[in-house]
């Protein structure tokens, strides 16, 4: 997914940050307009008072901030299956907070300002390699739609409610 975002010039993280970056007359305001950037797209505040409120798909974005996310909760849920343990959530939620998502927004990485890639073929490829599974998937909903199922509540999973992508 990152390496699609960035073949387009309106998917750069970096963009966002290097305007950012570039409103600020000295170092020590630029760093601090690269953190407040980082920071509005992620926690949204110190300590993730409003998290995920300004969440973009960019490149550089989901590489190293969402894709970490999501790494650290499914290795989370596996630990906790592999040793016969409740998820702990708490735990979850800290453990990301001080090893992924604070550290973000403290970095001073410089990301694409420009695109790199041609999307189409990227597409292209992205299709080639996993059309077999779309396919599988379209046959098997064929006769049987997905949104005629009648769901309760206990079919809905339960995902850690600060990694819900609201759009």
């Amino acid at each position: 997914m990152d390496t699609l975002l960035c073949s387009d010039s309106h998917w750069l993280v970096g963009t966002w940050i290097e305007a950012a970056k570039a409103l600020g007359t000295n170092d020590a305001e630029k760093k601090l307009l690269e953190f407040n950037a980082r920071n509005q797209l992620t926690l949204w505040g110190p300590k993730g008072e409003i998290l995920d409120y300004a969440n973009k798909q960019w490149c550089g974005l989901v590489r190293d901030y969402y894709f970490k996310r999501w790494e650290l909760f499914v290795n989370s849920v596996v630990d906790a299956l592999k040793s016969g343990t409740k998820f702990d959530q708490d735990d979850f939620n800290q453990k990301c907070f001080s090893t992924v998502e604070q550290p973000w927004t403290m970095q001073q990485n410089l990301y694409p300002t420009t695109p790199t890639g041609d999307t189409l073929k990227i597409s292209q490829d992205l299709y080639n390699k996993y059309k077999g599974d779309i396919q599988a998937s379209a046959k098997a909903s064929i006769g049987n739609p997905v949104w005629k199922k009648a769901y309760t509540y206990k079919d809905i999973p339960v995902y850690p409610s600060h990694l819900i992508v609201h759009h």
